[in-house]
């Protein structure tokens, strides 16, 4: 049996939605959670595939070919709010959700590549209702449905009056190139298993079976997840769900970026089942 991890965010829902609702047959196991507890749940095994945050790719993990959960320039998901306007923050300390892994790094790089600043940065619980905010905290990134909805509302956390789509600024910076967020991958240990062929081929029709039935999907999850059926559509099509070669030369560019900074200590093999 397969086992497949499920991000419990709406970008998870065009590929994985027609699996959950049951309009693709799927005969596995299925674990959801945060970004940052399927990552362990695919380096230990417990996982055979899962969309996880591209860093993993480190790991070793292998990539499923043509899906992925990038970008387009604006994600609407990935906001960092700030209390000076980013180009005038010196010094400082960003709060990070710990939910986040590649998001946190792409902070990193932003501040460090991008403005020429070196930060602080701690990890926090973003289901924690009271966060405590020291004097030299600068700003906070929120990623997933609860960005989202600081999105939709227009409001930001308290005295964080300014607000950056992290993924727009690397669309910018980078001249147009796309950011990938997850990949779904899958550990060496579950390359052997059976199944897993055509547990792929689901995540294909779930993907297309969602193309055709967007406004079912949105009316389904908007009493789930607090949105209307108009705000779910407008995310997604924020969204893209393809794995192409601008997406690679964004990863490329975002792990070499990485190793300069020695964020990491070596710049992984992309490897395709």
């Amino acid at each position: 049996m397969v086992t497949l991890g499920h991000i419990d965010y709406l970008n998870c829902i065009p590929v994985h939605g027609a699996i959950l609702l049951k309009k693709v047959p799927f005969n596995g196991k299925i674990i959801t959670g945060n970004p940052s507890y399927l990552n362990k749940l695919l380096l230990s095994g417990d996982v055979d595939i899962s969309p996880c945050s591209s860093i993993e790719i480190l790991h070793g993990h292998y990539i499923v070919p043509d899906l992925s959960i990038s970008s387009k320039s604006d994600v609407q998901s990935i906001l960092l709010f700030t209390k000076k306007r980013i180009e005038e923050i010196e010094k400082g300390t960003i709060l990070i959700t710990s939910h986040s892994a590649t998001s946190s790094l792409l902070t990193k790089i932003i501040f460090t590549e991008f403005y020429n600043v070196n930060l602080k940065y701690e990890i926090f619980d973003p289901t924690n209702n009271h966060i405590p905010i020291s004097s030299d905290v600068i700003g906070i990134l929120h990623i997933g449905d609860l960005a989202l909805k600081f999105f939709f509302n227009n409001i930001h956390p308290e005295s964080f009056k300014f607000k950056y789509d992290l993924a727009h600024v690397w669309y910018e910076k980078t001249k147009g190139l796309p950011f990938t967020f997850a990949l779904w991958q899958i550990p060496e240990q579950s390359m052997k298993k059976s199944e897993l062929k055509s547990t792929i081929n689901a995540l294909y029709e779930s993907y297309s079976f969602f193309l055709d039935n967007k406004i079912l999907f949105a009316n389904f999850y908007q009493k789930k997840s607090g949105f209307n059926t108009k705000q779910i559509i407008e995310y997604w099509n924020h969204l893209d769900f393809s794995l192409e070669k601008k997406h690679m030369d964004s990863l490329k560019l975002f792990f070499e970026l990485l190793k300069k900074n020695s964020l990491i200590n070596k710049i992984p093999r992309f490897k395709f089942i």
